[in-house]
């Protein structure tokens, strides 16, 4: 309202909701880059610099030559290549938001909804996917139980849930501070993961970073010269 003079909150809304379904995108995420990107100037529709970058290679999205996967649908086939390479039936992937750091879940198989509703929002260290974000490294907990990495609130969330073994593994971002995470859970403690499937899970984050990093640089910047071009309009 405040940046294109616009009406009501509701004629904000049906933007940012039309232009983010066009592009794929959930309005959240639109909402957020826009509040961090400043407008083109005054005439213009392009971002200065915005790139055109062919999309990174992914193993484990879809087959190439398809068109490129919406956010959603990504994340969903990360989660599914990451309980495939360490045999869990539970995961979630979580990304970071850049403008308070905190850990938001968008993607996960296998939880129930008590899990999901406490760890929607991860702000903090008192768990294994807060501390791996924070120190930019795996964190690999042998048995939730006994693990220190959890608060005792967040212990019985997990137990609950049947959660006693876990892995988490950072998504790299392009200034080498992790963007996101995915987690593997396991039903009993002291899960054994192999070099092998260490190397695998690096490999998917490694891919993954790089196709947020085009995501970003692409699907989100041609939405935000959208909505600059539709508010206009307004």
């Amino acid at each position: 309202m405040e940046r294109y003079g616009l009406r009501d909150a509701d004629t904000a809304d049906a933007l940012l909701e039309g232009v983010a379904r066009r592009h794929g995108l959930r309005p959240v995420h639109l909402a957020s880059a826009f509040v961090r990107q400043t407008a083109p100037r005054p005439g213009h529709v392009r971002f200065p610099g915005h790139p055109r970058p062919a999309e990174p290679a992914v193993g484990f999205a879809r087959p190439a030559g398809h068109r490129p996967p919406s956010l959603s649908a990504f994340l969903d086939a990360l989660r599914d290549a990451v309980c495939a390479i360490t045999h869990a039936d539970m995961a979630d992937v979580q990304l970071i938001d850049a403008g308070d750091h905190t850990l938001r879940l968008e993607s996960h198989r296998g939880l129930p909804a008590d899990f999901v509703r406490f760890f929607a929002v991860v702000d903090d260290v008192c768990s294994a996917c807060g501390q791996a974000a924070r120190k930019g490294e795996r964190v690999v907990v042998d048995d939730v139980a006994t693990a220190p990495e959890y608060d005792e609130p967040s212990r019985a969330v997990m137990l609950a849930a049947h959660s006693r073994s876990l892995q988490c593994t950072p998504i790299p971002g392009p200034d080498d501070r992790p963007q996101g995470m995915f987690s593997t859970l396991h039903t009993r403690p002291g899960h054994a993961y192999t070099e092998a499937e260490f190397g695998a899970l690096d490999t998917a984050a490694r891919e993954a970073g790089a196709w947020l990093d085009w995501y970003r640089a692409t699907t989100v910047t041609d939405a935000l010269e959208d909505l600059h071009r539709a508010a206009q309009l307004r």
